[in-house]
């Protein structure tokens, strides 16, 4: 993110399931809070301990999971308040709008999933590669450059998902065959 500053404690883990919401979460923050700071603690491979500082006595916690993004406690005015609260998703106590507000900051691109199965001639086994573009015809245009089809016309991966697809499936915190995101490409 360009105005913001990311610090992540390095204790281990890389919470490698869940990089897809936390990704989304920094977007949300450098869209809402243009020059704070976001700090993330992986506790364990599958929840971020999250906090957005504003500036000293100006912040907000966040527990942040695949499916889910909670605001935990905060100390800021009413207005960061709504803020950060509109950062939240699935939170049963508030309105969050977390997807909504990180698809703007990308500028209405979308993100296919490319997944892979055993295959051997497959790129990868198991696992996915994320592809952002503007449509899903650009999307597998970008996939195609770097993974050429084996058969023309049909894709060099086992499946595709949409973003919301994707996000319903279990494999952002479970992984695909024991793998997760091997690549990202963008146009």
């Amino acid at each position: 993110m360009k105005n913001i500053t990311v610090e992540t404690k390095s204790n281990g883990y890389k919470a490698e399931g869940i990089q897809n919401m936390i990704g989304k979460f920094e977007k949300a923050a450098a869209q809402l809070f243009p020059g704070c700071t976001v700090r993330h603690f992986y506790y364990g491979d599958s929840l971020d301990m999250a906090d957005v500082a504003l500036e000293p006595g100006r912040y907000a916690h966040f527990n942040v999971t695949a499916k889910r993004v909670s605001l935990c406690g905060y100390t800021c005015s009413s207005e960061d308040l709504e803020k950060f609260g509109s950062m939240t998703h699935n939170d049963e106590l508030y309105n969050g709008k977390l997807l909504e507000i990180a698809e703007k900051a990308d500028g209405g691109n979308i993100k296919v999933f490319y997944t892979f199965g055993s295959d051997e001639r497959f790129p990868f086994c198991g696992g996915w590669v994320e592809v952002e573009a503007l449509s899903m015809k650009e999307a597998h245009a970008i996939f195609r450059e770097h993974y050429p089809d084996r058969t023309p016309g049909i894709l060099n991966c086992s499946d595709y998902y949409t973003e919301a697809q994707f996000n319903d499936s279990d494999m952002l915190s479970t992984g695909n065959r024991g793998a997760f995101c091997h690549r990202k490409l963008s146009a």
